[in-house]
Formats: C-alpha cells, sequence, structure tokens
C-alpha cells in the first residue's frame, strides 16, 4: 500500500497546475524551482525572470533556454553558439542568446513580409492599370457628320488602290484577247467554207485590230474584189489559191504585210499587189508567166530582197528601186537583152540576185522604197 504525498509534493503539484499565475518567486528554494520552471514556456519564464527582483535565476533557468533555443532554432544552430563562444571564451546567458535570436529572426521575418506584401502592392497596381486601359472611354469630341469615315485593313488605301488597278488592268487584257479570238475564228471560218461564205470585203480603216493571218483564200474572187486591210497589221498572205480576176487587189494600205508568197497560178492582166507605205518583208516563192504590165510594187517600202528572178528578161525590163534601201546585185545571169536597167537611183543596193531569162516585154518589178520580192507567181490559164 502506497504512502500518501507528503506536503511539499502537494504544494509543488499545486503550483505546477497554476504556472501561468507565478510571477516572482521570491527567496524559493533552487530545488523546488528547478521542479516548478521545468514545466513553463518560454514566455512564461520570461515573465518569471522579470518579475523575480533581487534575484537571478540564471542557474536554474541557463539550462531551460539552451533547451528552448535547441527546439526553435534548431539543434545544429546551437552547437555553432556553443563553438563559438567557446573559441572566442566568452560566456553569455541563453535567455539573451534566445531573445536576440528570435528577434533577428522576427526582422528577418518582417523583412520578407514587406517584400511580399511590396511584391503584392505592384501586382495590383499593373492589375488596376491594365483594367482601366481596357475600359471604355467616352469620347468628349464628336466627329463631323458631313465626312465619312475611311477603315482600311491590312493596308493603306494606296496599296488597295495599286491592287484594284492591276485587277482592272488584267480583267481589261483578258476581255480584248477573248473579243479578237472570237473576230479571228469568225474570220477563219468563213473563209474554210468557200464558195457559200460572202468574199472578204473591206475592213474600215478605223480598225487597228492586228490581224495575224488571212491564210488559204479560196478561188473566184470575182473582178474587182478587193481585201484591204487599212492601218493593221497583217502577217501573212500566203497559199492565195487560183481563180484570181483582173485587178483584183490584195492590198495593205499604211499596214506591215509580212509574207505575200507561194501565189499560185492564173493571176491575170492587171493583178495588183500593192502594199503603199507600207514594209513588206517578203515576196517569195512568185512563179513565171506573169503577164505584160504585171506589177509586184511596194511603194514608199524598203526593198530587202528581190532574188530568184528566172530567166530571159526581155528589153527595157525594168526592176528598179527608187529611193529605196536595195541589200545586193549579184550573181545577175546571162541573157540580158537590149537596154535592160537595173537601176538603183538614191539608193543602197544590197541584193538583186540570180535574174535568169524569160521576163516578158516590159515587165515591171518595182520598189519605190522597202520591199523584198524574191519570187514570181506562175501563170496559169484561166
Amino acid at each position: 500500500m502506497a504512502s500518501p504525498p507528503s506536503l511539499v509534493d502537494l504544494c509543488i503539484r499545486s503550483a505546477i497546475d497554476n504556472i501561468q499565475y507565478i510571477g516572482d518567486v521570491g527567496e524559493t528554494d533552487f530545488g523546488l524551482l528547478k521542479v516548478i520552471l521545468a514545466h513553463c514556456t518560454s514566455d512564461q519564464l520570461l515573465f518569471i525572470e522579470n518579475s523575480t527582483e533581487g534575484r537571478d535565476l540564471s542557474p536554474v533557468t541557463d539550462d531551460l533556454w539552451q533547451n528552448f533555443y535547441a527546439r526553435r532554432f534548431g539543434e545544429e544552430s546551437a552547437d555553432l553558439v556553443r563553438k563559438r563562444m567557446k573559441l572566442k571564451k566568452v560566456s553569455f546567458k541563453w535567455s539573451l542568446l534566445f531573445q536576440a535570436k528570435a528577434k533577428e529572426q522576427e526582422e528577418q521575418q518582417q523583412k520578407s513580409v514587406e517584400r511580399s506584401l511590396n511584391r503584392l502592392k505592384q501586382l495590383y497596381a499593373q492589375a488596376d492599370s491594365e483594367k482601366q486601359s481596357r475600359q471604355i472611354q467616352i469620347c468628349s469630341t464628336i466627329p463631323p457628320v458631313g465626312k465619312k469615315r475611311k477603315f482600311t485593313y491590312g493596308g493603306s488605301s494606296s496599296d488597295f488602290s495599286n491592287v484594284k488597278g492591276r485587277l482592272m488592268k488584267k480583267a481589261k487584257m483578258e476581255f480584248v484577247a477573248s473579243c479578237d479570238a472570237r473576230r479571228n475564228a469568225t474570220v477563219n471560218k468563213n473563209s474554210l467554207q468557200g464558195r457559200s461564205v460572202i468574199p472578204l470585203g473591206r475592213v474600215s480603216s478605223a480598225c487597228t485590230t492586228p490581224v495575224k493571218s488571212s491564210s488559204t483564200m479560196a478561188s473566184s474572187h470575182i473582178r474587182h474584189m478587193s481585201s484591204n486591210v487599212s492601218t493593221a497589221s497583217v502577217k501573212n498572205f500566203s497559199t492565195m489559191t487560183s481563180g484570181y480576176r483582173e485587178n483584183s487587189n490584195v492590198a495593205a494600205k499604211g499596214a506591215t504585210v509580212k509574207n505575200l508568197s507561194t501565189m499560185t497560178s492564173n493571176c491575170p492582166l492587171n493583178s495588183n499587189v500593192p502594199a503603199k507605205g507600207a514594209s513588206v518583208k517578203s515576196v517569195s516563192g512568185m512563179t513565171l508567166g506573169h503577164p505584160i504590165n504585171s506589177k509586184v510594187a511596194a511603194k514608199g517600202s524598203s526593198v530587202k530582197s528581190i532574188s530568184g528572178m528566172t530567166s530571159s528578161h526581155p528589153i527595157n525590163s525594168k526592176v528598179t528601186a527608187k529611193g529605196a534601201s536595195v541589200k545586193n546585185i549579184s550573181t545577175m545571169a546571162s541573157a540580158h537583152p537590149v537596154n535592160s536597167n537595173v537601176p538603183a537611183k538614191g539608193a543602197s543596193v544590197k541584193s538583186i540576185s540570180t535574174m535568169s531569162s524569160t521576163h516578158p516585154v516590159n515587165s515591171n518589178v518595182k520598189g519605190k522604197s522597202k520591199i523584198p520580192l524574191q519570187q514570181q507567181p506562175k501563170r496559169m490559164s484561166l
């Protein structure tokens, strides 16, 4: 059977239970204080020490403050303090060391809190400024009613006008090209149909459209029928078939005639293939048998070549180029009769070559400015 507790034990137990109310301990024995104060917190122990006057409690409380320091700031920090005091051979109360370390920690915490608060304030200010910039602002000045506001998207007005101009130019070119294609298709279709189609008539002088090919013209063009191309560009009058009647004209006034070639037989008397004021580059492959006074003339043109002319140029046969550029008069063959003239007055004569026999009486091959005459067409019986 256990003995009942003594009066001292009961007093110690009562003091521990009411330790938060203890202040000045007075002259209490250190043995009793060591048992009672071991149950205090750091704040309670500090309050008791500050409340006790005229007595140093460090012999009892120093170990207690060392334990508080190790618990709050870490055992490593406590060991570091011990080493420093041992090296410097000094001794400080652990209560003072605890209070200094606590104050330093509080200052660091306060600085970190202030930095956090400042950072938070900056973020709030930035957010407020962004919010203000996104807010709708009321315009105090009213824009004029008479003027229309211009809005441009993706570029300036000059860029838009340039693009518009290019598109309109392209559309116009496509439209003109389509009209030319339809017109040329109609001409070719009519020429292929032969006698059943109305013959080619005069193209008006106001027409400025280039005609690329007037080829394979069918036979039986009637007397005095004209196929004129005024102020146009005629690139090819080729493979013209038989049956051209007297005075049938294939003329290009003020035009560029690039080729009058392979003209077949039956070109009658006074059949004219003129190009007045034009540039005739080639009148080639013209066969023999042109009648008397048959003219292959180009007035005001450039005569580049009068070649391949066959045999027997008769009396007074003239191959003239007045005021023109004739590039070559070479290899003129034999049997040129009396008074056969090959003049070039006021001109540069570069080529009238391989002229041979059998041109009829007074057959004229004239070029009064710039013409190529290469061969004469063959005459066939009508």
